[in-house]
């Protein structure tokens, strides 16, 4: 009887194996929309984005890339995919529409994959191609990111929330891969121009250099920004907020979380994204500790993945993380410069002189620039009154606690050097200096000290140009207004380079350092 039960098994084993697994054994490709124009084929090595969604053979969905916010993006012939996805990928073109069906044994085998892939699964994946880059270029013209923009606002206000996502998300990431590709391009190019301010031959050569830079990263083709309108909505990450209630109205509320944070974080005065970050947190299921989407400046993740060991007192971890974020201080900068370079906003229209227009325009991109300090300030929906001084604040107390005397005083030197009105740092310098550091320690760093040599060129540059040229004789009463607090704004931050911070005298002996106190707060209004 034992004998005829172990081989009713493996007949029963064999017919499911053989009958069952018959019917997947084969990759299938099935293509539901061919694009209009195929000049190149995906191959090895290109780099394709596309959006998906997975489901099992019971219509059961196991993922999907728009609960992501984005496109999913591989190289092709690496294996950075499942092996299916990888071979029915290779020769497709952009606008390609597919209806994929992978068998197991290309895709999770006998092992399954987590809790929504059994053992044994065929998988089937609707697939749209959005992408195909080769050696860095786009092989075609991407659609117009305003276009696609508008287009997810429509579907959005019809409460098509899967379309409005696919479209929004689609429109941030080219935004985003444009300002990445502007803002790296500038810095390249400063380089190679030993930063000197755009004036003259300089100004030329710098120009070529960025055009030729962003062709190269981001395609001939590639359509920059046109409509004023919503691309002051992209700008200012607005797309996120349509997002994140898409996503929420998916079913979403992780995903939703992310993407209203990274709005606020671009809109700290919007007291509704402060309301939906507040919703999400209270949710039990969702985590509030999610980097921030849309390109942020490059520093902004760094300090506060900082300030967070900071507060758990992981003082070891938190140097590590200040000086991230202090190295990435002088990007971020330049990265603000590089979107003051691409702002047509403050664009002056034609005066029927070209070199008075540019001075104007010049003029314009200083004003523009020299208000970056600010901008830098803006962390996470909180903005951090001298965000630069207080990174070396944290930076020198927690030197101090873990016992490096010495690096603590070169960190309370520069943070003085930069707000040397706080009262709190001077005393740290006096405390460190009874307990026995080196007098020659206590020097600003030299990066510092060479970026704010720059910024002070710049202001002069600028009131220069403010004395020398004006708009319009009758200038309207707001712009001066605005003038005013910019200049109001600006002098509050009038660093002067200095070197030892006791070159200027020596201080009352006081107590132990004081600990700086952290201001982030996703919750705040």
């Amino acid at each position: 009887m034992a004998l005829w039960r172990v081989f009713t098994a493996i007949i029963i084993a064999i017919c499911w194996k053989g009958c069952v697994g018959a019917k997947v054994e084969q990759l299938k490709v099935d293509v539901i929309g061919k694009a209009e124009h195929c000049e190149v084929k995906s191959k090895g090595k290109d780099v394709v984005s596309y959006h998906y969604c997975g489901r099992l053979t019971n219509g059961e969905e196991f993922d999907c890339s728009f609960n992501y916010g984005g496109p999913y993006i591989f190289t092709v012939g690496k294996g950075q995919v499942i092996e299916g996805m990888d071979k029915a990928l290779t020769g497709v073109c952009v606008g390609d529409r597919l209806k994929i069906t992978i068998p197991p044994h290309m895709a999770y085998g006998e092992g399954g994959s987590g809790n929504k892939i059994p053992p044994g699964a065929t998988l089937i994946f609707w697939v749209k191609i959005l992408q195909i880059e080769r050696d860095g270029v786009n092989v075609v013209e991407p659609e117009n990111m305003v276009d696609i923009f508008d287009k997810g606002k429509q579907a959005y206000f019809s409460e098509n929330w899967p379309v409005s996502l696919y479209h929004m998300s689609t429109a941030a990431q080219l935004y985003n891969k444009q300002v990445s590709a502007i803002t790296s391009c500038w810095s390249k190019c400063q380089q190679e121009n030993n930063g000197s301010h755009l004036i003259g031959e300089a100004f030329v050569t710098f120009s070529y250099c960025v055009q030729k830079c962003e062709k190269r990263k981001l395609g001939r083709n590639f359509r920059f920004m046109d409509k004023k309108k919503i691309v002051s909505s992209l700008n200012s990450r607005e797309v996120y907020n349509y997002m994140q209630h898409a996503q929420f109205k998916m079913g979403s509320p992780q995903e939703a979380a992310s993407a209203a944070i990274t709005y606020v974080h671009f809109n700290p005065t919007e007291t509704s994204g402060h309301s939906n970050v507040r919703f999400y947190s209270a949710q039990k299921s969702v985590s509030t500790d999610v980097p921030i989407q849309g390109n942020p400046l490059p520093h902004v993740n760094a300090v506060r993945d900082a300030v967070a060991q900071y507060n758990a007192h992981n003082f070891e971890k938190s140097v590590e993380l200040f000086e991230k974020a202090i190295n990435l201080y002088r990007p971020a900068m330049e990265a603000c410069f590089a979107e003051c370079e691409r702002n047509d906003s403050f664009a002056v229209p034609q005066t029927g002189s070209f070199t008075y227009d540019l001075a104007l325009n010049y003029r314009n991109l200083l004003r523009c620039q020299l208000e970056c300090p600010h901008k830098l300030e803006k962390i996470a929906g909180t903005h951090w009154d001298h965000l630069w001084a207080e990174l070396y604040n944290f930076l020198q107390f927690s030197y101090f606690k873990v016992g490096k005397l010495d690096e603590a005083a070169a960190a309370v030197a520069t943070a003085v050097l930069l707000w040397p009105d706080h009262k709190e740092s001077r005393n740290n310098a006096v405390y460190y200096a009874k307990q026995g550091a080196a007098v020659e320690k206590f020097s600003a760093r030299e990066e510092v000290i060479s970026l704010l040599q720059e910024l002070k060129s710049m202001r002069e540059l600028a009131a220069f140009a403010e004395d020398t040229l004006t708009d319009n004789p009758a200038e309207d009463e707001m712009e001066v207004v605005e003038d005013h607090e910019r200049t109001t704004r600006s002098s509050k931050q009038e660093w002067h380079p200095e070197g030892s911070l006791f070159s200027r005298g020596q201080f009352a002996p006081l107590g132990p350092p004081k600990a700086p106190i952290t201001r982030l707060d996703n919750n705040t209004d």
